[in-house]
């Protein structure tokens, strides 16, 4: 087993970064008035001594009445006061350095003073400095400040990494006092204290300067409430004639947990020149990114695995976000055994919750049999069980956790509880039962624990001293690496996305030919094959590096709708696993067998995603379905396809077919070469 400790010691903060910190730290802005103090003082007393010493008016004067007198000249210099010399008469040089660095301390005192009792009213000038200095010197389109509404822990750490970037930040937060608001400040950003919902605010950030804004105030109400107020200034911004090109388009990107939600507000901004919408939900991301990144199902690595056993430790947004995702990934073949158990406090509660928010997932919930018998099998067996009332409990325990986990089966845990659960500590008391497993049968193993980041922590949990070359014990966090703009922005995640978007797009949507004369691309169609997919492969691998981008952001932001973007994300993660279910499985089957067996794993994949999103079926011959009417039935969430490949196959086999379709693009695009082309 190797342990990965999850953060080392390492400095976020580049060479640059460390002399900006340097300059503008607090002690500097008292160390250089202090200075000038200190010369001041004593380059005054050293000349007005000099000059008392030979003033022949001052000869009766003892020596400590000459000491304080030439103290109190000194110190006049601090405030502009010349002292007692006439200008006919020739002053001692120190007596002219006194003047000047008093006056130096003068006007730093001044300045510094006026910057601290204006200091709020100075902010939006220096944003507006910054924007004015970034237009002359950077390239059309590329100036504008980062907005941050809420500095939270992600707002900190994103606005850390935007520093990074050397991009110019302005947060906003209620509090802005806190220490890592100081310590932002001293990175170089301009923090603003106030409410993001209140326009006056916003309009202090001059958010219509803004090139991307970040939304994550807390709830999801609060951040609806930010965004409202950012499009209704936008808006007057854009009606005002202030933003006109689509060079003054804003990204904005907001956090909503909540899946309808983020549907309503994209359906609401779609029409909005001025704006881009991005929303992300953090737990959701974090799901798909430690999936993609850890997956349950290595069958890839492991041909022989006969099942796949998942264990989730604890019950968090995290570990109900990897639940869901597992829901709508664990689609093999019918052979492969596939089970979900949960550890949580209160598994009635919580199972009865859950089943209430995806009551799709019930059998029982659908009146006819073949529906019943239809979700049974879609969805892996899911068990909600008592965790010990605490980790120490956990080697008393008489129970199996892995009672069911069968030799060959590939087997994950991930330990993920909620606020004041200690995931290192459950997993070092889950070893003694991860090695008597190991003992027990031939399983592929893997541990994935999260821990909260903190731009504090330094080091995993690297004192667990347990050897096995089996399996591995990994930590993650918020997006599995940490919060920073690229895990927020999610297009490496999303990027598979797209090409499938891309490819459903050009296969039943349009033509080639008409891309290519949209777009003014010379392309030779005459040696295309006549398969549709081969034909949209053709076209796809004839594209050059800008061209390809270009078709992939024009249909995922112009054509889908964020329901079908979040469908191909779906569908995009489920593509390792058909990879490595036609790897393992390349010798045992040939070629049309496999493409079938493949094709009905993604129709089962496509109708859990259904019924998870709330869809019902409805007869596949229905008479409204084809006509005018489907666009009302669909809104409804109703499909005439939400049934076993089989019936479909018989009785509306063009449903059918893009199942193939989906198949033999992700073979061919994105598997390992070989196998799209195997015909043992």
């Amino acid at each position: 087993m190797k342990v990965h400790g999850y953060w080392e010691e390492s400095s976020i903060m580049s060479g640059d970064f460390d002399e900006l910190r340097s300059i503008l730290s607090w002690r500097y802005r008292f160390i250089i008035p202090a200075a000038l103090a200190v010369v001041t003082i004593a380059s005054g007393m050293v000349g007005t001594y000099q000059y008392l010493s030979r003033h022949p008016g001052y000869d009766n004067l003892s020596l400590l009445y000459m000491l304080l007198e030439s103290f109190i000249t000194a110190a006049g210099f601090l405030v502009a006061n010349s002292g007692p010399f006439q200008v006919s008469e020739t002053v001692p040089a120190a007596v002219y350095l006194g003047r000047i660095t008093g006056l130096l301390f003068l006007s730093y005192a001044a300045l510094l003073g006026f910057t601290l009792v204006f200091a709020n009213r100075l902010k939006p000038l220096r944003v507006q400095m910054w924007n004015a200095v970034d237009q002359l010197g950077s390239d059309e389109g590329d100036s504008g400040h980062v907005l941050i509404c809420g500095l939270g822990d992600k707002g900190y750490d994103l606005a850390l990494d935007h520093l990074k970037r050397g991009n110019r930040v302005v947060g906003i937060d209620t509090d802005t006092t806190t220490s890592e608001g100081l310590e932002a400040t001293e990175h170089g950003a301009i923090l603003l204290d106030g409410d993001a919902r209140l326009a006056h605010t916003l309009k202090r950030a001059r958010l219509r300067m803004a090139k991307e804004v970040y939304i994550n105030c807390g709830d999801d109400r609060t951040n609806a409430e930010v965004l409202q107020t950012v499009i209704n200034l936008l808006s007057d911004h854009h009606e005002s004639g202030e933003l006109t090109s689509t060079d003054d388009t804003i990204d904005c990107y907001i956090h909503q947990e909540s899946n309808r939600k983020r549907r309503f507000l994209h359906d609401q901004l779609e029409e909005r020149p001025y704006i881009r919408l991005h929303t992300y939900d953090t737990a959701n991301a974090t799901a798909r990114e430690l999936l993609q990144r850890r997956p349950v199902d290595r069958f890839a690595t492991n041909p022989d695995a006969s099942g796949v056993h998942v264990l989730l430790v604890g019950w968090s947004k995290i570990t109900k976000a990897i639940l869901v995702q597992l829901l709508h990934e664990m689609h093999y073949f019918p052979a492969y055994n596939r089970s979900i158990v949960v550890l949580c406090k209160s598994p009635e509660e919580t199972a009865a919750a859950f089943r209430r928010e995806y009551p799709a997932i019930v059998p029982e919930k659908w009146d006819d049999t073949r529906t019943q018998e239809f979700i049974d099998e879609l969805f892996p067996a899911l068990e909600f069980s008592q965790l010990p009332k605490s980790e120490s409990v956990l080697l008393s325990d008489r129970r199996d956790l892995f009672n069911s986990v069968s030799s060959g089966e590939l087997v994950s845990v991930f330990v993920a509880g909620d606020d004041g659960f200690d995931s290192g500590s459950w997993v070092s008391s889950l070893l003694p039962r991860l090695k008597d497993i190991e003992d027990r049968n031939d399983v592929d193993l893997e541990v994935n624990y999260y821990v909260e980041q903190t731009r504090r922590t330094s080091t995993g949990i690297q004192d667990l001293d347990f050897e096995s070359a089996r399996f591995e014990i990994q930590a993650f966090s918020e997006f599995v690496d940490g919060c920073d703009a690229d895990s927020i922005k999610g297009n490496e995640r999303d990027e598979r996305a797209k090409q499938l978007a891309a490819f459903y797009h050009l296969l039943y949507d349009t033509d080639i030919e008409s891309i290519a004369q949209s777009h003014g691309w010379s392309m030779d169609t005459e040696g295309y094959s006549d398969d549709a997919v081969d034909r949209v492969l053709d076209f796809w691998d004839q594209l050059e590096s800008e061209q390809h981008d270009s078709l992939l952001e024009e249909v995922w932001v112009t054509v889908c709708s964020e329901e079908e973007r979040d469908s191909n994300r779906f569908a995009s993660d489920h593509i390792d696993t058909k990879c490595g279910l036609a790897t393992a499985n390349a010798d045992t089957y040939s070629h049309d067998e496999l493409i079938e067996r493949l094709k009905q794993t993604e129709h089962r994949r496509w109708c859990a995603e259904r019924f998870l999103e709330g869809w019902e079926p409805i007869p596949v011959d229905h008479d409204n379905w084809g006509t005018s009417q489907e666009a009302s039935l669909r809104e409804q969430k109703y499909h005439r396809a939400l049934h076993p490949l089989r019936v479909l196959e018989r009785e509306v086999p063009e449903e059918a077919d893009k199942d193939i379709s989906q198949v033999e693009f992700v073979l061919q695009h994105f598997c390992s070469p070989g196998i799209s082309s195997n015909s043992t």
